[in-house]
């Protein structure tokens, strides 16, 4: 018994999972960076096509993926809440470094898990952006402590940042 192909949205078969309406088709996994390629899909074999020299466009990207992910934190997401953080955290912070739970000493807002958030100084002044590891309610448990106490208090071992640097993007003065 075989399996029926997926179907593009005019209803025609795809012989490949990555092609697009009528013989076009994107393929970018195998490319060393988030660069995206448009040819023709209409052929066999199209990705052994174009890596033998197949006519196509190409959108090559100008960005890492690490910078594309920092562009996108700083400003495609609206923060959900606010982190305020004390001044050992803020040195951490732009020495490159995580921000631990040890340092906040103030969650504001109702966010969730992977939600982006503020974080503040405090005399108030705007940090960076973040995405937080923990909703808001375990960050207001887990605040002021030790990340060897995370367990204890939440009860199950999350992350040890509340951000990680990964998933922090700095304010340009701080």
């Amino acid at each position: 018994m075989s399996v029926p192909p997926p179907y593009n949205m005019l209803g025609a078969a795809l012989r490949e999972p990555w092609q697009l309406v009528n013989s076009w088709y994107m393929f970018a996994s195998w490319l060393p960076r988030w660069d995206m390629v448009i040819a023709r899909g209409d052929i066999d074999r199209p990705v052994a096509a174009l890596k033998a020299g197949a006519r196509c466009t190409w959108f090559v990207s100008k960005a890492t993926p690490r910078a594309a992910r920092k562009q996108w934190i700083a400003a495609s997401l609206q923060p959900r809440g606010t982190l305020t953080i004390d001044a050992g955290a803020e040195a951490a912070l732009a020495a490159g470094r995580s921000l631990l739970p040890a340092g906040v000493g103030a969650v504001k807002g109702d966010f969730e898990r992977c939600e982006a958030v503020t974080v503040k100084g405090t005399a108030g002044s705007l940090v960076g952006r973040g995405l937080s590891a923990y909703s808001a309610a375990d960050a207001r448990r887990i605040m002021g402590h030790k990340t060897g106490e995370i367990e204890r208090i939440l009860g199950y071992r999350g992350r040890d940042a509340i951000i990680h640097r990964d998933d922090l993007v700095l304010e340009e003065s701080a």
